[in-house]
């Protein structure tokens, strides 16, 4: 009788393990899906405002545009998850990488519409 009761047990606990692993596996794919859509719509937000932020002069040849800092903090809070990620042990599913991307990519366009103008109106 005892070694009936220790066999069910033992089945139950793995069954309820697999159970759980399972569950933690679902919880840390749908992390990862929520940071890329966070890191996907702040990179097509950013690049809009600072498309919608370049000022042409066709008089006097010039460009300007502005960097909104709505455009460079959610680069910043994902380097700053990572680290707090790493602190904790927990994975970061490549925030780091993400954050520098957030930060360059208003570098990389700004840059390109400077390149632009300079191209079409140099002599």
């Amino acid at each position: 009788m005892k070694s009936e009761k220790n066999e069910s047990v033992s089945v139950e606990e793995t069954v309820v393990n697999g159970v759980v692993q399972v569950a933690k596996a679902d919880v840390e794919e749908r992390q990862k899906i929520i940071s890329y859509t966070f890191a996907g719509t702040t990179v097509f937000l950013s690049v809009l405002e600072i498309l919608l932020s370049i000022n042409w002069n066709a008089e006097s040849l010039a460009l300007s545009a502005n960097v909104p800092w709505i455009v460079i903090v959610p680069g910043i809070l994902m380097i700053l998850y990572d680290i707090i990620c790493k602190a904790r042990g927990k994975k970061s599913y490549g925030a780091w990488a993400i954050g520098f991307c957030l930060l360059l990519i208003p570098i990389i366009v700004i840059g390109a519409a400077f390149l632009i103008c300079g191209i079409f109106m140099g002599k």
